[in-house]
């Protein structure tokens, strides 16, 4: 098993920061272009493949799991802040490891597993990292007189906000004019349990966020709900940007795209009306969660309220103020110590509100590449 790199000259279907995001093995000593990809997922001759791996603490694989598991699994993937990817999967336990243990058993809190999905054809088999995920519940049943577990996983956020980990027993004091990047490191290098950290691997951070800082001091108290997670999303709220782990398993920052971002990203994907992934398309709309004005309140300054509105007069824009009935939304948020922060999250929040809520559901074979906040195209 091994990278290859596709034969492409823009390589924007298949690229993501470590320039491809597939394992290829193959039987006959070829190379793998861009079009032997889309050809194979638009034939009838592919077969799925899903893997799973154990891993040890710092997420080297400790064993594959892949012959043990069952074909009733689902992987879902959202767009939000944090926890974005949850996995349900069934296993045999055929092999008497399935026991409750922090040292030799799969069945711990915290236990980290690898998902890749994937498909082969009768020369090539291509393989995409679909999560690091961590275990948050498990059961057992006696089916077929052999015993079955089902394990519910989420990802590596999901260690940090509560679901399966993440509360301190110290308090979380981060001062004004903390540097937000050195913050979130020392965060996730703070120990779990004696000498394991919560997360030891590099973060992903846009380079010219690198000096931003705290504009307000954040007080989390031990024993609250308020949980390492919370700090970190607070961050990503300062910083007007996204907060997840990748399919690598890679907290990462993102700024959130605005309109003209968005418009300019290039299709990982197209479909046609005939098009055998296409099955069964249906649109919806529901025009009532559109936002176009949205006024941010913060905090009292002096005698002074941080406040700003901002509008969707884009023209382009089929929800902008002068085509559609503007409808307001209002954010109340006493930490923004400024007219410029309420200015920026104003910005950040009309994007996201006033986006038209047009849905198009369709059903699919495995097309293994594509993820949330990603383009594509359908023609129809």
């Amino acid at each position: 098993m091994q990278y290859i790199e596709f034969l492409s000259k823009d390589n924007n279907v298949l690229s993501d920061i470590y320039s491809t995001i597939f394992y290829v093995k193959y039987n006959s000593s070829f190379t793998v272009s861009e079009e032997d990809y889309r050809s194979a997922i638009k034939s009838h001759s592919i077969q799925p493949i899903f893997k799973l791996f154990f891993l040890y603490p710092d997420e080297s694989i400790r064993r594959d799991l892949t012959p043990y598991l069952l074909s009733d699994g689902e992987l879902s993937i959202t767009y939000d802040v944090g926890v974005r990817r949850k996995l349900s999967v069934s296993l045999l336990n055929t092999s008497g490891d399935w026991r409750v243990s922090s040292t030799d058993g799969f069945l711990w809190k915290g236990a980290k597993f690898k998902f890749c999905i994937g498909f082969r054809t009768s020369d090539i088999e291509y393989l995409c990292p679909a999560g690091v995920f961590i275990l948050n519940e498990f059961s057992t049943s006696h089916k077929y007189k052999t015993n079955v577990y089902s394990l519910e996983l989420v990802d590596k956020f999901g260690g940090l906000d509560g679901t399966v980990g993440g509360n301190t027993i110290d308090d979380i004091y981060v001062p004004v004019g903390s540097n937000i990047y050195n913050m979130t490191k020392e965060l996730l290098s703070g120990e779990k349990i004696a000498g394991v950290p919560y997360d030891n691997r590099s973060i992903h951070f846009p380079t010219n966020l690198f000096n931003e800082t705290t504009p307000y001091t954040i007080n989390k108290t031990s024993g609250s709900n308020d949980t390492i997670g919370d700090t970190i999303k607070t961050f990503a709220t300062i910083l007007n940007s996204d907060v997840y782990y990748d399919v690598y398993g890679h907290m990462t920052f993102e700024e959130s795209p605005d309109n003209v971002l968005v418009n300019s990203k290039f299709p990982i994907w197209g479909l046609d009306a005939d098009d055998i992934n296409f099955v069964s398309p249906s649109i919806d709309a529901n025009l009532q969660k559109i936002y176009n004005v949205v006024k941010v309140e913060g905090g009292n300054i002096n005698g002074a309220i941080m406040d700003y509105t901002v509008k969707n007069s884009n023209s382009k824009s089929p929800t902008n103020i002068s085509v559609f009935e503007p409808t307001p939304y209002k954010i109340v948020d006493e930490n923004i110590s400024s007219v410029e922060l309420a200015k920026k999250r104003a910005e950040y929040e009309l994007y996201k509100k006033s986006l038209f809520p047009l849905s198009i559901s369709f059903n699919s074979i495995l097309i293994p590449h594509l993820d949330v906040n990603q383009v594509i195209e359908i023609f129809d």
